[in-house]
Order: C-alpha cells, then sequence, then structure tokens
C-alpha cells in the first residue's frame, strides 16, 4: 500500500487541528500514513497510541539564527521519505508546509498544505502556495485567504470529518463531577485561548445572559498555546471588570471534547 507523510511541526495537542489530523490518519482507507512531529509530547503520544508508525525531527522556529537546523530537518524529512517510499507529503500548517515543501522539491514527490486558519501569513501565503501542489481548506472563508495569490486553481474546500460515533459515547456525569458542576445549567465555548477565537464575545453575552438565568455557569475550556501572549489575561480581567468571577470559569485544555460537549447544556 502507497504511504503518505503527514508532517505536523507541533510534539503537543494544541487544539482542533491535531485532532483532525489524528482522525485523519484513522480513517486513510487506500494509504498508509507515517507521520514526523516536531518533538514529543502529547501529539507524538497520540499518533502511536492511534497505531500510526511515525518519528520525531525536530522543526525549528523560521528565524535566521536556525539555518542549521533548519537543514537538519529538511535532510531529515528527504531520508524519512525516502526510507518509507512515499507518494505524497501532507503539511498540517504554515510551518509544516515550509519543511515538507522544501523536501518535496527535493523529493520530486507531491506535496499537498492543509490549512486551518483564516488570518493570511502575508508574503509567506505566496510563497508555500506556489511550493504546493495542491491546497486543502476547510471552510470557505479559509480558501479566501488565497483568493489574491494566483493560487485558486490549487485550492479544495475540504470539512473537517466528524466522528459522530464518538461524540454519542460522551460521558456527561464524569465531566459534570470532576468540575462539580452539578445539576446546574452549563453554556460552554470550546476554543483555543487565541484572540481571533473571541472568547470576548462569550463573556460580554454572559454578562448579558447572567440575570436572566441566575443557575447558569458560563465556560471557557481551552488553553492559550503562547501564554507570552497574555489573552487569557486579558479575558480574566474582562471578566473581573463585568463582576462575573463567580459565573465565568476557565477550565484549561481538555483532550476529551465528545465528553465536554455532553456535559454542556
Amino acid at each position: 500500500m502507497d504511504r503518505i507523510l503527514f508532517v505536523e511541526h507541533h510534539g503537543q495537542i494544541v487544539g482542533g487541528g491535531q485532532f483532525s489530523l489524528l482522525a485523519l490518519m484513522q480513517h486513510l482507507k487506500c494509504y498508509e500514513p507515517f507521520c514526523v512531529t516536531g518533538s514529543g509530547g502529547s501529539m507524538t503520544k497520540a499518533v502511536r497510541a492511534a497505531g500510526v508508525e511515525g518519528r520525531v525531527i525536530g522543526m525549528p522556529s523560521l528565524r535566521p539564527g536556525n539555518l542549521i537546523a533548519a537543514i537538519r530537518c529538511v535532510v531529515e524529512l528527504c531520508r524519512v521519505a525516502r526510507e518509507h517510499q512515499v507518494v505524497l507529503l501532507h503539511a498540517n500548517g504554515s510551518r509544516s508546509m515550509f519543511y515538507a515543501g522544501l523536501a518535496a522539491k527535493f523529493l520530486g514527490v507531491p506535496v499537498c498544505w492543509h490549512v486551518r486558519i483564516v488570518d493570511s501569513d502575508g508574503w509567506w501565503d505566496r510563497l508555500l502556495a506556489g511550493w504546493a501542489t495542491s491546497i486543502i481548506a476547510i471552510s470557505g472563508a479559509v480558501a479566501n485567504r488565497f483568493a489574491d495569490l494566483g493560487a485558486q486553481d490549487k485550492v479544495r474546500i475540504v470539512h473537517n470529518g466528524v466522528d459522530i460515533a464518538a461524540f454519542a459515547r460522551g460521558d456527561r456525569a464524569a465531566w459534570r463531577a470532576h468540575w462539580e458542576w452539578g445539576e446546574r445549567p452549563v453554556v460552554g465555548m470550546v476554543a483555543q485561548l487565541i484572540a481571533w477565537k473571541r472568547q470576548d464575545i462569550f463573556i460580554a453575552t454572559a454578562a448579558i445572559l447572567a440575570d436572566r438565568f441566575p443557575d447558569a455557569l458560563f465556560v471557557l475550556i481551552g488553553a492559550e498555546p503562547d501564554p507570552a501572549e497574555g489573552y487569557e489575561a486579558i479575558l480574566r480581567a474582562q471578566v473581573v471588570e463585568l463582576g462575573l468571577e463567580d459565573r465565568v470559569v476557565f477550565t484549561g485544555f481538555c483532550d476529551d471534547v465528545p465528553g465536554v460537549f455532553a456535559a454542556l447544556d
């Protein structure tokens, strides 16, 4: 069976993009997946737990001081791709696409760039779109990121697949007990704490609804990928400003999304 080399620069699961990639690899029908992650961590462990063969290859951030490490990464990707005779490279995100795109050029094999974020990376988009054989956008809004780059012919919209059966098995009682929510109504938002996810609107909405529904709890489920950004601190300050300290809860990261959804009203 032909192999696809999936490239994921995160070693940790930081959000839905990694869960979606895991589901994609697990449900391939006509190809065998091999996954390279950028470091050890929860994503690397999840790949192994899913029964997907993989390897860790460091993929440093794209800065001048990381040039030697970046070259080493491309060389390693090429070596792994040849060793496993892959027919396609699949890049999950922009940094992954940079390394996979360069490796694909040396290997002479196609590379697919899986794009999950609406925000443009500026001139990087034009460069990486030029390298890509094809581009998967997970929505029309994401596809619009490439509208002015002359890459429209490469873009295909493929919505994220969802394992409906997994969500049907979500354990409502377990998570309500874990977080001590009792039987009160709970309204939640499940997303990374990133500014463009707009948790600030969720909090503002909670302020509008709090008096009408005095028993309701408003829950933000997710973590801030880069605490240096300070977005969580901004959100917490907003909660204090609105007097919602007893009504809005930050749970942090949770990897059991079906369970969490079952626990919410």
